[in-house]
């Protein structure tokens, strides 16, 4: 039986091209806050593990940025680019009535124009919707849209 492969704070840092301190710095300032790090799955002795990376890229994603919480989310346009990739979905696959197919291929197409990590965007609106279960699939998709719209402008500024 093969061991399970965990990652550690320097694997997940250099994921995100930072050192493994400054995810030791994440765990700490984001402990107790409205976006909390994503759980290890397993600890040996005081050192975590994780198993999940688009967990941690769905959180990263999610991160507001500098300033004030990076802005406010631009859910107007976030509505226009989810519905127009919507209707270019059923466009090019008109015999396919199942809405989710079309709502995945939305958000890959969405993901795709704004350099984000698919999975990590799929992941986000899940989150989205499990935290909210009063909120539509769309809603929940379209507020993942508009954190991927904000963090790729946030991209866009520091490049």
């Amino acid at each position: 039986m093969e061991a399970k492969r965990y990652m550690s704070k320097d694997n997940i840092g250099a994921m995100f091209g930072v050192s493994g301190a400054t995810v030791g710095k994440w765990l700490t300032r984001y402990a107790d806050t409205d976006h909390p790090t994503p759980e290890p799955a397993a600890w040996i002795g005081d050192t975590p593990g994780w198993i999940d990376a688009t967990a941690w890229k769905a959180w990263k994603l999610a991160l507001p940025g500098r300033g004030a919480g990076g802005g406010p989310l631009p859910l107007g346009q976030a509505r226009e680019e989810y519905r127009e990739a919507l209707a270019a979905s059923q466009a090019e696959h008109p015999n396919d009535a199942t809405a989710w197919h079309h709502e995945v291929r939305a958000l890959k197409q969405i993901a795709a124009a704004h350099n984000v990590d698919e999975a990590a965007l799929k992941e986000l609106a899940g989150q989205i919707m499990e935290a909210n279960p009063q909120m539509t699939n769309e809603e929940a998709d379209i507020r993942a849209v508009a954190t991927a719209i904000r963090s790729s402008r946030g991209k866009k500024l520091t490049s």
